[in-house]
C-alpha cells in the first residue's frame, strides 16, 4: 500500500481523543493521544516509536462499547517537542483484519 496516495485519497478526520493500544500477543495497554484518522488506519502519539510492520491491536476508549481493532505500524516519526527526558513520535497505523 502506498502510504502517499492513502493520505491524498481518504478524508482525514482530527477528532481529539484518546485509544488504547498494545502488541499482541499479550502487551501491556497503553494510553495515547489520537492524532488523525481515516477509515483504512490512524496516527496517535507515543512515547516510544516502532518499527513499520509492528503488529498492534487498537481500541477507542470514546465508545461506549469498545472493540479491539487489529493494526500494524506504517511509519513512526519523532515530533518537534519530544526530547530525552520527554520522547514523543508520531505513529501511523492501517488496519488490518
Amino acid at each position: 500500500m502506498n502510504v502517499f496516495m492513502d493520505e491524498r485519497h481518504n478524508k482525514r478526520m482530527h477528532i481529539p481523543g484518546t485509544i488504547q493500544y498494545s502488541r499482541p500477543p499479550a502487551g501491556d495497554c497503553m494510553d495515547a493521544d489520537l492524532l488523525d484518522c481515516t477509515d483504512k488506519g490512524l496516527c496517535f502519539r507515543s512515547n516510544c516509536p516502532y518499527l513499520p510492520e509492528t503488529p498492534l491491536v487498537i481500541r477507542s476508549t470514546n465508545r461506549k462499547d469498545p472493540q479491539w481493532q487489529h493494526a500494524k505500524v506504517v511509519w513512526s516519526r519523532p515530533m518537534s517537542q519530544t526530547t530525552r527526558e520527554n520522547p514523543a513520535y508520531s505513529v501511523g497505523v492501517i488496519f488490518t483484519s
